[in-house]
């Protein structure tokens, strides 16, 4: 496997969870702020858009395939 295709591989393999874990810890936060009754509103909005970018990752080569 060329550097290349490692590369990618890292990207389609691994970046989606890494997405994951960054998002539940925003949400963990968000939940600790909201019981505190502070604004987590903004700890809400970024794990959401961890979220849907891990699951966009994740469901790449599948978009891809479609298109071609």
């Amino acid at each position: 496997m060329g550097n290349f295709e490692s590369s990618i591989y890292i990207i389609m393999v691994y970046l989606p969870y890494v997405f994951a874990i960054i998002a539940i810890a925003f949400l963990i936060k968000g939940f600790y702020l909201k019981s505190k009754k502070k604004s987590s509103k903004k700890y809400y909005t970024i794990s959401l858009i961890c979220f849907i970018i891990g699951i966009f990752i994740l469901l790449l080569p599948v978009i891809l395939l479609l298109i071609i």
